[in-house]
């Protein structure tokens, strides 16, 4: 009786598959297949067009500039220099351009060991091989003071009266000879601007009126 008995109602457990459509490659013989979506919305007429590839591919010309360096000539003037800090002594030689600015610098310091000699030494080169590839001085006066190591302390210079290390006297002492008072400002150096402008006043030789004409 059992087997009379006809199934009426579909099981719970029977599920409807989407349709597949199946298509062969002829080329690779595999079957692949993709299940039936609905189409795509189309894109709305207001939205932005993509760039075509000529305008997004871009030619970068790359120019190299090759530094030219300014040679000092073989006969030139130059600035010994004296300088104390803390009982530290020795000699800044400044050699200078047909124009009057620096381009070579040398330290000698009196009695210090071979480790500050050989800093200042490699200072002096930097600096010298810098002004002649035409670093301004104004960019090593910014990087030089203010910088604190031994020897530091009071100086004879009444100019420059304490400092924090060699390279804070060596960047003073340029900035007071060789920066403009514009320079001076904006390294912040204001004070030194102030005395050079007021030895230059005192310097000055006093202009004869009419009172001081003899009668």
């Amino acid at each position: 009786m059992a087997n009379t008995i006809k199934r009426s109602k579909r099981s719970s457990y029977d599920l409807e598959l989407p349709k597949v459509e199946v298509s062969f490659n002829n080329e690779s013989n595999l079957a692949s297949t993709s299940p039936t979506t609905t189409p795509a919305a189309p894109l709305r007429s207001d939205a932005p067009t993509p760039a075509p590839a000529q305008e997004i591919v871009r030619e970068v010309t790359r120019v190299v500039h090759e530094a030219e360096r300014r040679r000092l000539p073989s006969e030139r003037q130059a600035i010994v220099h004296k300088f104390a800090i803390d009982n530290e002594e020795g000699f800044m030689t400044v050699g200078l351009f047909e124009d009057g600015t620096p381009g070579e610098i040398f330290i000698r310091l009196a009695k210090s060991d071979a480790t500050i000699s050989g800093l200042c030494d490699a200072i002096a080169i930097t600096l010298s091989l810098g002004l002649q590839y035409g670093v301004p001085l104004e960019v090593y006066v910014a990087k030089f003071i203010n910088q604190s190591f031994a020897p530091q302390g009071f100086t004879p210079n009444p100019n420059i009266p304490e400092v924090e290390s060699i390279l804070d006297y060596l960047g003073r002492w340029l900035a007071y000879h060789f920066l403009s008072d514009d320079a001076l400002v904006r390294v912040g150096l204001e004070s030194l601007a102030s005395i050079s402008n007021e030895q230059l006043a005192f310097n000055e030789p006093a202009q004869e009126t009419a009172d001081d004409e003899p009668t």
